[in-house]
């Protein structure tokens, strides 16, 4: 998994149940201690939920604030405003790799070295970046990135936090239980080394066992490749659909209608309602390309969205 990641050592990897439980370990174990009345956490509008409660909830336990990074135009957080809310009270800045809604990618590598500028770390949320741009955590100077492993054709409930070493040194132990400790008595307890300390209880095995079996999968093919065609049926997608008149978003029961045909999508908020509101739209029909995906499976999808009756 370090390899994957670029990290320099397998002991700046945490394993959890999944990207939620990555940042609200972050949240709680690194930042919260650290977090005073006055402070401030910049998260962008165009996060998951995941990447935006967690900060909400040690912002309003400590009396911090948590500051909104609005998108511009083009629907991405917009780099040239984060100067304007980066400052000595940021203690950190929370930013998605890949919006979950979009699809619209920021400008990590500025966005870190501004935060950084100012003393501020940097929460990446990669859950839907990660299989379509596997970062260097070095070369971009990430402080701590999760992902989930289903993101990766993995197994779902298996997650996995990148933090740097000298920042997970510095963070206790956020659950108690077995495995994660040395020594115990009714006096207190020594907890693990990192990033053992974090992984309380019966890990899930199986679960790190289908992601490795998955990251074999993903290194037999060609990664640019890949991805070049994931964008090829985009683009088709994209121009397909602007021939519907009227075509610009769907009603939740869209997807229904959908998965009648045998075609599995999402719709409605995509747990990203601040997102919405800043789309000015209720709800989304999403879909999701990926390499396995082939133009026939495109056309049936398409064929559904100019019945009248799924606007």
């Amino acid at each position: 998994m370090a390899h994957w990641l670029q990290a320099a050592d397998d002991r700046q990897i945490v394993w959890t149940r999944g990207t939620t439980e990555a940042i609200n370990l972050v949240a709680h174990s690194w930042l919260a201690p650290r977090l005073q009345p006055g402070d401030e956490i910049v998260v962008s509008e165009a996060e998951h939920h995941a990447n935006l409660v967690p900060w909400l909830m040690v912002a309003q336990a400590s009396g911090a604030k948590v500051i909104k990074w609005p998108i511009g135009a083009d629907r991405r957080p917009d780099i040239a405003l984060l100067p304007q809310l980066l400052n000595a009270r940021t203690r950190l800045l929370a930013i998605g790799q890949m919006s979950n809604v979009t699809g619209g990618c920021p400008d990590l590598a500025q966005a870190i070295t501004l935060a950084h500028g100012v003393g501020a770390k940097v929460m990446v949320d990669g859950a839907q970046g990660v299989v379509h741009c596997p970062p260097d955590v070095q070369a971009l100077d990430i402080d701590f990135y999760a992902f989930s492993a289903h993101k990766l054709y993995g197994p779902m409930g298996t997650g996995v936090l990148y933090g740097k070493a000298e920042l997970l040194e510095a963070m206790p132990p956020w659950q108690g239980g077995g495995k994660m400790l040395t020594q115990v008595d009714f006096s207190g307890f020594t907890p693990q080394p990192v990033p053992w300390r974090f992984e309380a209880g019966t890990p899930n095995v199986a679960g790190v066992v289908g992601l490795s079996a998955a990251l074999d999968w993903l290194a037999q093919h060609d990664a640019e490749k890949a991805e070049r065609w994931s964008q090829q049926l985009a683009s088709l997608a994209a121009e397909q659909l602007s021939t519907i008149p009227g075509f610009r978003s769907f009603r939740c029961g869209s997807a229904s209608l959908l998965a009648e045909q045998g075609i599995a999508l999402r719709a409605g908020q995509h747990c990203a309602q601040p997102l919405m509101a800043a789309l000015g739209v209720s709800g989304t029909l999403r879909v999701s390309f990926a390499p396995i995906i082939i133009c026939r499976t495109w056309t049936r999808w398409c064929a559904p969205c100019t019945m009248p009756w799924i606007y």
